[in-house]
């Protein structure tokens, strides 16, 4: 935690009666805002200083703001296991090992959280019920890249993962600040879209005066 940080807290603690984290855990939503606008005016043609932006932002809110080292590990876990589980195991079983993994992986921390029955302090399985639901989408996505596209519906089609995606991205992917500690959870492919800006392509022909603004530069 940084030197000092909790100051302001433990005063507006004194005047609203909400708990230090918690008063921690609404500026880490207004923060998020301004710092959207931050990373907005980062060049679409660098997506990886989009993803270096998104993973600074996610530990300073992770140890910086809250002091959960713990909460990196914890979500380090999760997200490399579930990665090196698409990675290495193949069959239809490979999504479901994926859930059970991080749906177990959950459960034990959330078993911690009862037994330290603290509900004034915020610590990282917030986190973790979000990354759970992104890391089991993650594991199908990878699943249905596999498949055959005549085996597929249109909506698996979009999401399917023929490739994983390098570490950066998916580190980026599975820090992404604005919803870091409450969602929403999204697939891979949506955040992919938006990092590369793909997202926003409208169709030859199209007025350029209604083509949506880019920093390519």
């Amino acid at each position: 935690m940084l030197p000092f940080i909790n100051a302001p807290f433990v005063y507006l603690t004194g005047l609203t009666g909400a708990s230090v984290d918690e008063l921690k855990l609404i500026t880490s939503f207004l923060l998020s805002y301004p710092l959207a606008g931050v990373l907005k005016r980062i060049p679409d043609s660098k997506p990886y200083q989009k993803n270096l932006f998104i993973i600074a932002v996610s530990l300073f809110y992770l140890v910086g703001l809250f002091d959960l080292w713990a909460g990196i590990r914890t979500l380090f876990i999760s997200s490399a296991g579930a990665y090196l589980i698409a990675a290495y195991i193949e069959g239809p079983m490979m999504p479901w090992i994926g859930f059970v993994f991080v749906m177990g992986h959950m459960s034990v921390n959330h078993f911690y959280r009862q037994i330290a029955n603290a509900p004034d302090k915020i610590d990282i399985t917030g986190a973790q019920m979000v990354l759970a639901m992104k890391l089991t989408a993650f594991c199908w996505n990878v699943h249905d890249g596999q498949l055959p596209g005549k085996d597929l519906v249109e909506f698996q089609k979009e999401r399917a993962l023929p490739q994983l995606p390098s570490l950066l991205d998916f580190a980026g992917y599975v820090l992404f600040f604005p919803s870091l500690f409450v969602g929403p959870s999204f697939d891979y492919v949506e955040y992919r879209r938006w990092i590369e800006t793909t997202m926003f392509e409208v169709p030859a022909g199209t007025d350029p005066s209604k083509r949506p603004p880019t920093r390519k530069k």
